[in-house]
């Protein structure tokens, strides 16, 4: 009868650690997930943040990608040297130049993107794992 007793409190003993330990758990997932919530608010913050800029580069790009089918009319008695150098020459390293300075911005809001994308996966993978991690304790 001893001996039983000994075991029970054995087995009590050990729930309570299990218990405290799984509360310990808990906390720490919690507190984690409130981080993750945190971040992730200040994320889709900065998003917003982000939206106009993203809508003003799809303008541009709408307005510079519709490129004028015409081209400057010819002076009177002008040679065809001066109108490619006086006229030609200047439309086509603005059109370059513009074209260049969108091309500069798609990368740059592609790379940001994609850094805001991968930061938001992976603590959403975090945050899901804390939660599953926990979840199967205390079943």
């Amino acid at each position: 009868m001893a001996l039983q007793i000994v075991e029970s409190r054995e087995d009590v003993q050990l729930l309570k650690e299990s218990k405290e330990q799984a509360l310990r758990d808990k906390k720490a997932a919690e507190k984690c997930a409130e981080t993750a919530e945190k971040q992730l608010k200040s994320l889709e913050e900065r998003r917003e943040q982000l939206q106009p800029i993203m809508d003003n580069v799809s303008k541009e790009i709408k307005e510079y990608g519709i490129v004028k089918m015409l081209l400057p009319e010819a002076g009177t008695l002008e040679r065809a040297a001066t109108y490619r150098d006086k006229k030609i020459k200047p439309l086509f390293l603005q059109i370059k130049n513009k074209v260049g300075a969108m091309a500069a911005q798609v990368k740059e809001l592609t790379k940001e993107v994609e850094n805001w994308k991968s930061i938001y996966v992976s603590r959403k993978g975090s945050r899901k794992a804390a939660l599953y991690k926990y979840e199967n304790k205390n079943c």
